[in-house]
């Protein structure tokens, strides 16, 4: 069974490209991604909808709640249920008749531990990455500039959704902080617990700002509530801040994936098939 390997940073267009090639050789996409793995960070994860997969099928390594020891998983137990899945997937998927190429699935994503432990390791994949698209915004200046400005304009969406009663990243956040909300006897809250959950959120997602956006909750929706005496200009400005802080965090974490991917594509394997999708930002 060959596998198709599209990698890049976030935002550049993984996903469309991946769910292409997934109705193209009628196959399944596997998400080389840690934290979509985790359902209830769907949002902050860029976790599609499945009305966004048109009809394919899309599969995540594992299903894990966001709870204290989840954030500390080796990379080696994802890779293994990465190796049950293909295995599964070419036991129960006629490949021949799906497509003339031999394609069992379309791996996804821009993990980069995950990619650490793949692309070095690609001649002792169990099954055969034949070929690997790399997606890379093109390193002009300009081009960057309107890079930062789709994270932005993503990020704002996420965390301020324009249309009413829409989920976002912030009552996403809220919803796992509430979990360490636990009463004790005495109608306190559970400190400590609210505290490990916290931990657990900093430790999975970290690199793209979480700590502003649990800062914000917390004087949201504290009991403090300082947000209701804010004015509301303001307040409009907080919020302006806190796109701003984390757009800086995701596009960082972006030039992070771009710098890694760069070097690690320098060790593929002659045999396998490489090509460069560099593009510009619209």
């Amino acid at each position: 069974m060959k596998i198709l390997l599209i990698i890049g940073s976030t935002g550049v267009g993984k996903t469309d490209l991946s769910i292409n090639y997934s109705k193209k050789y009628k196959v399944p996409v596997v998400v080389l991604d840690r934290i979509q793995c985790f359902p209830e960070l769907s949002i902050t994860s860029g976790r599609p909808e499945e009305n966004e997969y048109s009809g394919t099928k899309r599969i995540y390594l594992t299903d894990l709640m966001v709870e204290p020891g989840n954030d500390n998983i080796k990379e080696t137990f994802f890779i293994n249920s990465l190796f049950t899945i293909l295995d599964e997937i070419k036991r129960n998927h006629d490949i021949e008749k799906s497509n003339e190429n031999g394609i069992g699935c379309v791996l996804e994503g821009g993990s980069i531990t995950l990619l650490k432990e793949i692309i070095p390791n690609i001649n002792k994949f169990p099954y055969k990455i034949s070929s690997v698209i790399y997606i890379r915004p093109n390193n002009s200046i300009e081009n960057h500039k309107l890079y930062k400005a789709k994270i932005f304009k993503r990020v704002s969406q996420m965390l301020f959704p324009t249309e009413v009663d829409q989920d976002s990243q912030i009552l996403e956040v809220k919803r796992i902080l509430n979990k360490g909300k636990i009463l004790n006897a005495q109608g306190e809250i559970n400190v400590e617990k609210y505290e490990k959950i916290k931990q657990v959120l900093i430790s999975l997602v970290g690199l793209v700002g979480i700590e502003d956006v649990i800062q914000y909750i917390d004087m949201q929706y504290g009991q403090q509530s300082l947000i209701s005496k804010i004015d509301s200009n303001y307040l409009k400005e907080i919020q302006i801040k806190l796109v701003q802080s984390i757009t800086l965090s995701h596009y960082n974490y972006a030039l992070s994936q771009i710098e890694l991917i760069d070097n690690l594509i320098k060790h593929l394997p002659k045999s396998t098939k490489y090509y460069l999708k560099n593009i510009d930002i619209n």
